[in-house]
C-alpha cells in the first residue's frame, strides 16, 4: 500500500485529496506549459500532453480509478500527484506536477 506521508515528503497536513477536474487540469496545464512551448508541442500535434489536458480528460482519469492529491501552500495547490491500483497490492505513482514558481526552491524536500 502506498505510504502517502513518504510520497509527499512527510507534510501530510498540507495534503488534500483532489477530485475537481478543473482544478487538476489547471495545475497540470501551468506546470507543463513551458516545457510544451520549448519543444514546440501544441494541442494539435500533442493533444495528450499534460499542458493541454482539459477537465474532461482529467475526469476520465478519475473515473478510471486515479486518486489525486495536492500539496497546499498559502491556500494554493502548488503541486499534485496521483496514484492508481495496478495489481497484487501494487500502485502506480503518476501525474506528478509542481507549478514552475515553486520548483528549485526546496519545496520538493518538504
Amino acid at each position: 500500500m502506498i505510504n502517502i506521508k513518504y510520497y509527499f515528503g512527510g507534510y501530510k497536513k498540507n495534503i488534500v485529496e483532489l477530485n475537481d477536474g478543473k482544478i487538476i487540469s489547471f495545475v497540470l496545464n501551468r506546470a507543463f506549459l513551458a516545457f510544451a512551448l520549448e519543444y514546440n508541442f501544441t494541442k494539435e500535434n500533442a493533444p495528450n500532453h499534460p499542458a493541454f489536458i482539459d477537465s474532461d480528460g482529467v475526469e476520465a482519469w478519475l473515473n478510471n480509478g486515479l486518486k489525486m492529491h495536492g500539496y497546499i501552500i498559502d491556500d494554493k495547490i502548488i503541486r499534485r500527484g496521483g496514484h492508481s491500483y495496478y495489481k497484487d497490492q501494487l500502485y502506480l505513482i503518476e501525474r506528478l506536477a509542481t507549478l514552475p514558481e515553486y520548483r528549485n526552491i526546496g519545496v520538493e524536500k518538504n
